[in-house]
């Protein structure tokens, strides 16, 4: 399977990458391959056009003719250009850059959108699918699915858990032959504390267990 872990880095996602990502596609390198990643678009596409309506309900007072499509609507995909309109958006207001936004079918359709990291991985929980790629990047890959939890089978624990992700998030990309490549205690013990909310002393154990065998003292060079 293609390493699609340089995209860790990107904090947002067109349509077509988020799809073909899911999918565990390279989304570079997919042109081939669009019937199977358009099914992925249609459903997100669909959900994004769902909290389009809602929000022109909202934005234009129309709530009480749309009462029946709101009781049938359970999810919805917000763009990043959505979000920050509508945190914007003064219902005060007759005309804001929001409602214009969103009686415009040219800035709006969803081929011109990007979504956020969180809202793709909030989305993939919300309709219970799974990626292949992992959006939220704490998360284990599902490349060892068939062989259970990474990498000890199903047996899992709450320690477990947080030795994984730390070893997912700092040591993935280790090269034995250059030793420049491997994290410091510190900086896993750091992360740990931060993002994991874990002690200090046992930050420190799980930083010690990671680090790697014959691994030189000193700064990295």
């Amino acid at each position: 399977m293609t390493s699609l872990t340089h995209w860790d880095f990107a904090a947002h996602f067109s349509g077509f990458e988020a799809a073909a990502l899911i999918l565990g596609m390279e989304p570079m390198g997919s042109d081939g391959d669009h019937s199977r990643i358009r099914v992925v678009i249609d459903r997100m596409a669909l959900h994004y056009t769902d909290a389009c309506k809602r929000h022109y309900q909202e934005v234009f007072d129309l709530k009480e003719e749309f009462q029946d499509l709101e009781a049938s609507r359970p999810f919805e995909l917000e763009s990043v250009r959505m979000s920050d309109l509508r945190r914007q958006w003064d219902p005060r207001e007759e005309v804001s850059e929001f409602s214009d936004w969103l009686a415009s079918n040219h800035r709006s359709q969803f081929e011109d959108q990007i979504f956020s990291r969180h809202v793709v991985a909030d989305w993939l929980g919300a309709i219970k699918l799974n990626s292949i790629y992992q959006f939220k990047l704490d998360q284990p890959s599902n490349e060892n699915e068939v062989t259970g939890h990474w990498p000890w089978g199903d047996h899992h624990t709450e320690m477990l858990g947080h030795l994984e992700a730390a070893a997912r998030k700092h040591w993935v990309n280790y090269d034995p032959a250059d030793s420049g490549t491997a994290p410091t205690n510190e900086s896993v013990s750091s992360w740990l504390i931060t993002e994991r909310k874990l002690s200090k002393k046992m930050a420190d154990s799980i930083a010690s267990i990671l680090r790697a065998d014959r691994l030189p003292t000193g700064p990295r060079k």
